[in-house]
């Protein structure tokens, strides 16, 4: 049951996080005068047509995963992508038959319509994409990323008068089997008072002694219950994936008991909501920087969908207000992910829309367009394999978090 409420959690998350993309896009588009052909919920094979209004169809299609737009215009130009695309399944062995067999979009803006005629042909040249100026083309494009992280500021600045905010606090959450903490007879919902004697009010306190006492024996009194019980265990040290110990500041090894504290939920006013949202999403930002600025960390920071799914498994268990964090968490990564300059991606229109600019107007032409929608395809690839890699390792290479 806990997979299944995953599942429809992860779904609806990555729906509402890539349509708001799209409809970035969409609105930015409409607001040119570009027209869009589609805007589709799901992907895959068409399953309801809701409505037509205007030129635009709103669809349901049967994957229920994000969506896509269908932008006037960007067919024609799509097909270096298609080509490549077909050169890619060529290498894998597959058939010309089965490069075409897919419905699914490779790219959410762009959906490619080989059957055009020739009179819609001329209506792109008119309203399509490609007949705007290329700082019109470059905010169409920059949208999807824009709404994306107004979206995950909006999440962290209304989460303080609606979800609540999640505070750690010195309640026991979850005990790792074979832990210190299971060895001592610690249970979930045990609420840590003291420690050798000192009274422990707040999870930083807890934390802080149980990180500076690796290998000393500890008096840990818990309440539990209305009863008051005594335990007795000793903080292991805490080491990395490779087995290699981890040193705090002073270059002492960090002990921990191998447990998750839990955490309150504190609703404050929309005043206060919106201050603690914009310094929230300064620190996701700050962390992405810190990520990016150091290669060596990009390893442990980056997951695949095993560690997205992971993850909201954990928030599903938390509640909604870790479910909204990790919402808001994830659209503001897809918005720095998407204006990375890797062709397919948004970063990578900008770039050629950049090259276009410097070149006073001229495109690119389509042997070097394949080119670059080659290596884009590339990049995806690789990255998509090294971190589903990492993913495989961490989970063979388990450690305990880095918790008390």
């Amino acid at each position: 049951m806990d997979i299944l409420v995953t599942a429809i959690v992860l779904v609806i998350l990555l729906g509402v996080l890539v349509i708001a993309h799209e409809w970035g896009h969409f609105i930015v588009a409409r607001i040119f005068g570009i027209r869009v052909d589609e805007f589709s919920i799901g992907w895959g094979p068409l399953a309801v047509r809701m409505a037509k209004h205007g030129d635009t169809e709103y669809t349901i299609r049967w994957i229920p995963i994000g969506g896509f737009v269908k932008i006037a215009g960007m067919e024609a130009d799509e097909e270096p992508i298609l080509v490549a695309k077909e050169k890619v399944r060529g290498l894998a062995g597959l058939g010309e038959s089965d490069a075409h067999s897919s419905e699914i979009p490779l790219v959410a803006e762009n959906t490619p319509d080989r059957a055009e005629t020739d009179e819609q042909r001329a209506r792109d040249d008119k309203d399509g994409f490609y007949s705007k100026p290329i700082w019109q083309r470059s905010l169409v494009i920059f949208a999807g990323p824009f709404m994306s992280f107004l979206l995950g500021l909006l999440i962290f600045c209304n989460m303080g008068w609606t979800t609540g905010f999640p505070a750690s606090s010195n309640k026991v959450s979850v005990v790792n089997k074979g832990s210190e903490a299971s060895r001592m007879g610690l249970l979930p919902g045990d609420h840590v008072i003291n420690i050798n004697g000192k009274p422990i009010s707040t999870v930083d306190a807890m934390i802080s002694t149980i990180h500076g006492n690796c290998g000393k024996p500890l008096t840990v009194i818990v309440a539990r219950g209305n009863a008051r019980v005594t335990l007795h265990g000793t903080p292991r040290p805490l080491k990395d994936d490779a087995g290699k110990l981890i040193l705090d500041e002073h270059k002492q090894p960090i002990g921990v008991f191998g447990f998750e504290p839990g955490s309150d939920t504190r609703r404050i006013g929309f005043i206060s909501s919106w201050r603690r949202g914009f310094l929230i999403t300064a620190d996701v930002f700050e962390g992405l920087k810190m990520v990016f600025s150091h290669p060596a960390t990009i390893r442990e920071n980056t997951g695949s969908i095993i560690t997205i799914g992971a993850i909201t498994q954990s928030a599903v268990q938390h509640g909604p207000d870790y479910i909204a964090l990790v919402a808001g968490q994830l659209t503001i990564s897809l918005a720095v992910f998407n204006l990375l300059p890797i062709p397919i991606l948004d970063g990578g229109h900008l770039l050629i829309f950049f090259i276009e600019a410097v070149r006073r107007g001229r495109r690119l032409t389509m042997q070097q367009q394949q080119n670059f929608m080659l290596a884009g395809l590339v990049c995806i690839g690789l990255l998509f394999i090294a971190v589903m890699s990492n993913d495989i390792m961490k989970a063979i290479h388990h450690q305990l978090p880095r918790f008390p």
